[in-house]
């Protein structure tokens, strides 16, 4: 697959001197690569919340306070 096949006529160089702001790169770069990974629609959940959004290292919890952009589900869960 080529750069032109996954994300149209962007020209990738330029993206840092416009106003291409997050939300444009999330659906005009990461969606593309997330759908030829082979996920659908239904597969995607986009900013939602974590259930129990606990992050463990060792005995040290640290709670998550950020909004993932996307969520993916396999199967009934989500990954």
């Amino acid at each position: 697959m080529t750069k032109e096949q996954l994300f149209g006529n962007i020209d990738l160089k330029q993206l840092a001197f416009t106003d291409f702001k997050e939300a444009s790169v999330r659906e005009s770069i990461i969606m593309p690569i997330i759908k030829e990974l082979g996920y659908t629609e239904e597969n995607i959940e986009r900013e939602k919340r974590l259930k129990d959004p606990i992050l463990q290292t060792g005995k040290t919890k640290t709670p998550i306070t950020l909004v993932p952009d996307y969520a993916i589900k396999i199967g009934h869960y989500f990954a």
